[in-house]
């Protein structure tokens, strides 16, 4: 009933969809007329069996067309017609790369089309495995090079995996000892042709992803300048990241590791739908890195929030580091203060025009860290936020001028959990090291020091002050200490708690 009000409505919409039908209708006569001629049939039911369901058909003609190939030069080599379609498989290595890929690119369109997407890497493989049977001895196996330049397809991958695996032993133990001679940690080669490698391939690799089709890749704007990326330019991007991170430890000594992430951060910050897959690729390639130098990435992170002279590279870092707070939490826990401090410097009136531009993405950024780390708590009344370190200390920053207010130290290991009070008058914080819970003014003032020199007395300040480290940022004192027992198997407290902490009871 909506639908024919709808339509009644806006009549255009019928014509639209009416339109699309046809339109759809028309490719899939097209795709179907190309993959009658292109794919060699009785060679695998499953996969013969999903396109004849996506083209209501039940069987195909044995007519043959010219194949061809095209060169670098742009030129066009055709075959001439043969009479047996099955002939073409057995005239070389090129050849069928170039014939199965085309057959993929069509089935896929088929697959789709069946509502079989999920199976389309299985129905691929299992039709090119099938072919050496049905063709015969003369089949030639696909070019592996040739299917690795579109390794970035997984129909390509699953093609290349199927003509690996169809090879025999002794072609295998060829193909090994052929690229085991580019291999750059072969042993057997002495450290400085090792080293000249490995620096040619990093340089490769870092050109490759600072891809000459895209003028500025450091920034949002200038990637989203040019959407018109070729598939080509994106395969080469993406191979680049893949193999740029997951080799981290091998290239870093030999480029520029913090320009590299920043270009890694530029890209994961596109949200371009044309850029989606550089984008996926972008963050993958970053928490690869992540997990080979951690402090690397978050210095580099924290450096350029709190530092770089553009606002868009400034929210570029923040929206880094919301990703890791909301998919990687663990990665960020032993630095969780440095990552709060740079955030709240971003929020600095001092700087023109920057409070403002980052505000939303500094704001989801705080909610973010107090929902995911206990040791961390914010209030919203008295604009502060507190943040627990692992050397024991809990910072208090005063948002409005995005400053810290006041260092609390005294606890003989890392702060685990802290929560202000309704009014934000007093914060507690606790450490299972040294199983106490304190709490403390948040405010330093003259009337809180001597309140805190009153509750503790002279006698507990001299013996306590021997085994603490005074700064100029801190001399007060605990208000109360409460101390509890941490019984064998109490399981600690985790970055991943959700609720927060409990604001102890005061005496």
């Amino acid at each position: 009933m909506d639908l024919l009000i709808d339509d009644d409505i806006n009549p255009s919409a019928s014509a639209k969809r009416k339109a699309k039908a046809e339109w759809r209708e028309r490719r899939l006569e097209l795709i179907s007329a190309v993959m009658t001629v292109t794919m060699s049939w009785q060679v695998n039911e499953a996969l013969e069996d999903v396109c004849k369901k996506a083209l209501n058909k039940t069987s195909y003609n044995g007519h043959t067309v010219s194949n061809g190939i095209r060169s670098t030069n742009g030129y066009l080599s055709l075959l001439p017609p043969l009479d047996d379609e099955k002939e073409y498989w057995k005239i070389s290595p090129s050849m069928t790369g170039v014939r199965l890929l085309s057959i993929a690119l069509l089935a896929k369109a088929m697959i789709y089309a069946a509502g079989e997407d999920s199976r389309t890497s299985d129905l691929l493989s299992g039709y090119a495995m099938s072919l050496p049977a049905v063709i015969g001895s003369d089949y030639c196996f696909p070019s592996l090079s040739m299917l690795s330049k579109y390794w970035q397809d997984k129909s390509a991958r699953s093609l290349f995996s199927s003509a690996v695996t169809g090879l025999s032993t002794e072609e295998l133990a060829k193909l090994v000892h052929y690229w085991e001679n580019f291999f750059c940690l072969r042993p057997r080669y002495i450290e400085s042709y090792l080293c000249v490698i490995r620096k040619s391939t990093a340089l490769s690799l870092t050109l490759l992803l600072s891809d000459s089709e895209l003028e500025e890749p450091r920034t949002s704007s200038s990637i989203s300048a040019d959407q018109t990326g070729s598939t080509v330019s994106t395969a080469r991007t993406l191979a680049s990241m893949e193999l740029l991170s997951q080799g981290f430890s091998t290239w870093e000594s030999y480029i520029n590791a913090a320009e590299v992430l920043r270009t890694l951060f530029a890209y994961a910050s596109d949200t371009q739908p044309s850029m989606a897959s550089i984008n996926r690729g972008a963050k993958q390639a970053i928490f690869h890195i992540a997990i080979a130098n951690m402090p690397l990435v978050l210095g580099t992170l924290t450096y350029d929030t709190m530092h770089s002279k553009k606002i868009d590279e400034r929210i570029q870092c923040l929206t880094m580091i919301g990703y890791f707070i909301r998919k990687k939490p663990m990665l960020l826990y032993s630095s969780v203060n440095k990552v709060a401090e740079a955030v709240v410097k971003t929020l600095d009136p001092n700087v023109a025009h920057m409070r403002e531009s980052v505000l939303q993405s500094a704001t989801s950024i705080l909610h973010h860290l107090v929902k995911a780390y206990p040791c961390v708590d914010f209030s919203g009344s008295a604009q502060k936020l507190a943040v627990g370190t692992q050397e024991g200390a809990a910072v208090i920053y005063d948002l409005r001028t995005a400053t810290r207010s006041v260092v609390l130290e005294g606890h003989m290991g890392p702060v685990d959990a802290l929560a202000f009070s309704p009014d934000a008058k007093f914060i507690a914080t606790c450490c299972l090291q040294d199983q106490t819970v304190r709490v403390w003014h948040t405010n330093l003032s003259l009337f809180g020091m001597l309140t805190s020199s009153l509750t503790q007395g002279l006698g507990q300040q001299r013996s306590e002050g021997k085994n603490q480290n005074n700064t100029s940022s801190s001399t007060q004192k605990p208000y109360k200490v409460f101390s509890f027992a941490n019984p064998r198997g109490l399981p600690t407290i985790t970055p991943f708690s959700l609720e927060p902490p409990t604001t102890p009871t005061r005496a």
